[in-house]
């Protein structure tokens, strides 16, 4: 019974060290969607600004983005 209190602690320990691991793991994955979200946010400002300058292509800025993020399409 003397090694019960000992096992707990270490079994405390390992899920502080899951729980922190995790987290890390979210807040990075949050950070890459965060920033993702921006660039097609500038995307989108850009194809507008295309567009009322009057540019031959103005949807390059939003495609080229998708591009980038995997979200490409070969027929474009």
């Amino acid at each position: 019974m003397t090694d019960l209190p000992r096992k707990l602690h270490a079994q405390e320990d390992q899920n502080d060290t899951d729980t922190n691991r995790e987290f890390a793991r979210l807040n990075t994955e949050l950070r890459s969607l965060r920033l993702s979200r921006a660039n097609l946010a500038a995307a989108a400002r850009a194809a507008i600004a295309a567009l009322q300058d009057h540019e031959p292509d103005p949807l390059f800025y939003l495609r080229d983005e998708l591009t980038a993020q995997g979200f490409g399409d070969p027929t474009w």
